[in-house]
């Protein structure tokens, strides 16, 4: 994309203090524009192509991810509690599915090296969505007894470990030298768009279990939808500077 220069570098302002990294390539960025920010020079600005949409729709994706976790905290009690009537025991319930969550998390560091990071977060988000519908479609035909929620329910948040935290890791993949501050800038956004999908999947509960069920599905759809457009429609796919690499002494055999 062309940018005229004096769209960057407006007049009392010091570019070189408005721009963050102190990389070797940002540095030379820094002394070209003031070389040619002054002037009425056209200004070509390139890099990797889709690298900030790649970035930003698996943010987003990690942001629905997340949301749907908050929806089930918020009611969580009300389930529990409220139409299983466990009472005393609901710390335990809770605690198991946090368990289970740890250990995805666990088997996540092991699994994701040996099958990666696309693989594995893609596999995982379409299994979380296809366990979320049928949840879904159980709670219309009216109560699911506590055993069969409690399968359902464990079994999404076990692979809910393998979507999240790859969803993060992908999203600052492309941004190498800044992946700092975009993980800060990224951070701020999922936690508020998540809270905000969470409350509004907590408000939406009414005694049943088909609320937090279709709000677990909807934002899995939510979320495969963003990684189609990450990935321009491929799922199951690796990297980029990986595409051409040999394969491993392992993947030959």
């Amino acid at each position: 994309t062309a940018l005229r220069a004096e769209k960057i570098a407006e007049p009392g302002i010091r570019i070189k203090d408005n721009l963050v990294g102190d990389s070797a390539p940002m540095v030379l960025l820094r002394n070209m524009i003031e070389l040619v920010g002054r002037s009425s020079a056209s200004v070509m600005i390139t890099g990797a192509s889709g690298s900030g949409k790649e970035a930003l729709a698996y943010a987003m994706a990690g942001t629905f991810t997340f949301g749907a976790l908050i929806g089930f905290i918020n009611t969580s009690q009300q389930i529990y509690v409220g139409i299983y009537g466990l009472g005393a025991y609901f710390p335990l319930a809770f605690a198991g599915m946090a368990t289970l969550m740890a250990l995805s998390s666990f088997l996540n560091a092991r699994l994701v090296a040996r099958i990666g990071m696309r693989r594995l977060s893609h596999f995982a988000m379409i299994t979380f969505t296809a366990i979320s519908g049928l949840w879904l479609l159980l709670s219309l035909f009216g109560p699911i007894p506590l055993p069969v929620f409690m399968v359902l329910l464990y079994a999404a948040m076990f692979i809910f470990g393998w979507a999240a935290s790859n969803m993060n890791a992908l999203s600052m993949e492309p941004l190498g030298a800044v992946a700092g501050t975009a993980s800060s800038v990224f951070g701020s956004i999922q936690t508020v768009g998540a809270a905000l999908i969470g409350a509004f999947i907590g408000q939406q509960f009414n005694g049943s279990l088909t609320p937090i069920a279709a709000g677990y599905f909807v934002v899995g759809l939510l979320s495969i939808g963003c990684i189609l457009i990450a990935e321009n429609g491929k799922l199951f796919g690796v990297g980029a500077e990986y595409a051409g690499a040999d394969p491993s002494p392992d993947e030959a055999r």
